[in-house]
């Protein structure tokens, strides 16, 4: 459970892609993770009562990956219109051959326009020989052990030299681990990695790298959904001390600005849901002109 209800608050009315408010928001559930785990809580274990015995769970963060599904921001004018490195918020994409397209080139699932700015699609290449590195720098997650997945597709034949291939890096490996795709198929797989011990900077706050690399030869390549899961934490970590560092830093990185404005509606109800104005802990619901909307507990007397 998040206890800061100053940044839950701010998340809840936001109305923009705001990635301060988002860091805020990864240091604030990453220390409460790790203050649960210094606490004994474990994530990692199920009893299951029938069989009576434990089984291996995880924590999936995947949410902690900016764009996770890939969704674009596009505007597509044609069949097969070409995208660029910033189509795709959220990752890093080094086109060395070739052009990028958020849609196979016969039609795709995207429709960008003014009043829908974004869809979901996925990093594809132009029809030919390419050379497309897309990757995300995973920051501010718990320290820990982790299990990863991205998809990647491509026609071309196996019988290839330099086929697409998935990767994940981390300075604790001093490597990069790489799986490569099998070819012959546009349909995009997971690609898995496990085990992968993430980097701990100074303030306690982990970190991994995932991507592709599209290199199809005369025919399509894409990458697309990215996962991310927590399978273990790191035997002798101080957790209480991340904790206390990560939940200072999300303190520190939010600012609250307090409203000079009357709401433009106020609004009580009671613990069941209703609507009421009986005296007794009651929910307070002020909304504005902006639409920012303010919800209190408060005891009306």
């Amino acid at each position: 459970e998040l206890e800061n209800e100053s940044i839950i608050a701010a998340a809840y009315n936001c109305l923009t892609d705001n990635q301060d408010l988002v860091q805020s928001m990864k240091y604030l559930y990453s220390g409460t993770v790790c203050k649960q785990i210094s606490e004994g809580h474990d994530f990692f274990n199920t009893f299951d009562e029938e069989f009576q015995t434990n089984y291996p769970e995880s924590l999936d963060v995947s949410f902690l990956i900016q764009n996770r599904g890939f969704y674009t921001t596009a505007q597509k004018q044609q069949t097969g219109a070409e995208a660029d490195e910033n189509s795709f918020p959220g990752w890093d994409i080094n086109i060395v051959k070739n052009a990028v397209l958020a849609d196979w080139g016969w039609g795709g699932p995207y429709n960008c326009t003014e009043v829908r700015p974004i869809s979901d699609a996925a990093v594809c290449t132009k029809w030919g020989t390419s050379e497309i590195y897309v990757s995300q720098k995973i920051d501010i997650l718990p320290a820990g052990i982790y299990s990863a997945s991205i998809k990647v597709g491509d026609g071309t034949s196996k019988d290839s030299l330099n086929l697409s291939y998935a990767f994940v890096n981390t300075e604790a490996t001093n490597d990069t681990v790489i799986v490569v795709n099998d070819g012959g198929s546009r349909n995009a797989q997971p690609k898995s990695f496990y085990n992968i011990v993430a980097d701990v900077d100074d303030n306690c706050a982990a970190s991994l790298t995932l991507g592709a690399a599209l290199r199809s030869r005369e025919d399509f390549s894409k990458c697309d959904d990215a996962t991310l899961f927590l399978t273990a934490a790191v035997a002798g970590f101080d957790y209480a001390d991340a904790a206390q560092k990560l939940l200072g830093l999300a303190a520190d990185g939010i600012q609250i600005v307090e409203r000079t404005d009357a709401p433009v509606s106020v609004s009580y109800i009671d613990l069941s849901g209703r609507k009421s104005i009986a005296k007794g802990v009651m929910v307070k619901i002020e909304r504005y002109a902006d639409g920012y909307t303010v919800v209190k507990k408060v005891v009306v007397k």
